[in-house]
């Protein structure tokens, strides 16, 4: 079941982490909230989130506040990412992270990109699903899982092979106009969706 309001008060720790951020992005919202607040245009400034996690079964959500929209070229990515990846990077530039474009609904990892899923816009909700003893990782819009991916069953993940220590992780794209800003829902009491059977909230 949707939730109504895009902003919600931290209920927990886990929150994007003012100590691990880019300068041109700027927290708000119990430090939920990410705004692309300055820097140059065209190009990317990461943020990481306060907890991670090298085993286990986690999901949790990013809400689009706003949007650049595709035909502008919104090059925003969700993810996870290791502690290594560098803040003015995008998430899925490295092989120790891994993510989801927001104007294209490619994948990312390693610097390549493959197409997997829809294109996202203001108000949409992307579900993040990582089962870390398993090595997959799995994205839905809106509850719908991407590239027929089923985290439950364990089926068409959108990737393979993820090991190591992750965070939650964004790098926000910013045109000559326009600020992206997103929301994380990390806590089970602020989640759109209800995690995948087998899946815990982040937190």
């Amino acid at each position: 079941m949707r939730a109504g309001p895009a902003f919600f008060a931290s209920t927990g720790p886990v929150v994007w982490n003012p100590a691990d951020k880019a300068a041109e992005v700027s927290l708000s919202n119990g430090n939920l909230t990410a705004t692309r607040s300055g820097g140059g245009v065209n190009n990317n400034a990461a943020v990481r989130g306060t907890t991670s996690k090298n085993s286990g079964k986690s999901y949790f959500e990013i809400h689009v506040d706003t949007s650049v929209g595709s035909a502008s070229g919104d090059y925003s990515i969700y993810g996870i990412a290791s502690a290594a990846l560098g803040l003015n990077a995008y998430v899925g530039s490295t092989a120790a992270s891994y993510g989801y474009e927001h104007s294209t609904g490619v994948k990312y990892t390693n610097g390549s990109g493959t197409a997997l899923g829809a294109a996202l816009a203001a108000g949409d909700v992307l579900g993040v699903a990582v089962d870390l003893d398993a090595g997959k990782m799995w994205f839905a819009k809106n509850n719908t899982w991407q590239g027929s991916g089923n985290p439950g069953a364990g089926t068409n993940p959108a990737f393979t092979g993820v090991s190591g220590t992750f965070y939650p992780a964004a790098s926000l794209y910013k045109t000559a106009t326009t600020q992206h800003v997103l929301t994380a829902r990390f806590a089970p009491g602020i989640l759109s969706y209800s995690p995948p059977s087998g899946f815990s909230a982040w937190e």
